[in-house]
């Protein structure tokens, strides 16, 4: 069994409240989960409004195919308008 982890902050553009961040967040975990299924869920920078700090989880029984989801949700999120990657960890174990 592989397990693949991905985390990830970005940085909101539009963000001028936690609801704002709240509701920027919860669509983009839902299209996440719908898209790839896969676990994510916030990890810190809670009260920061332009801020979101999460990870994502995928099993896998082999790990050329857990690499390419988790490279394929990379370029999902690089292709995203409301926000851009600031800094992003990928590990196989």
């Amino acid at each position: 069994m592989i397990v693949g982890i991905l985390e990830v902050r970005i940085r909101l553009f539009a963000s001028d409240s936690l609801k704002d961040k709240r509701r920027v967040v919860k669509s983009l975990f839902a299209r996440l989960r719908s898209n790839f299924n896969i676990s994510v869920s916030e990890l810190g920078d809670y009260p920061l409004w332009q801020m979101v700090h999460f990870g994502i989880v995928h099993l896998s029984p082999d790990s050329v195919y857990s690499n390419h989801v988790l490279d394929t949700i990379v370029e999902f999120l690089d292709r995203q308008r409301d926000f851009f990657v600031v800094d992003l960890h990928k590990e196989l174990l």
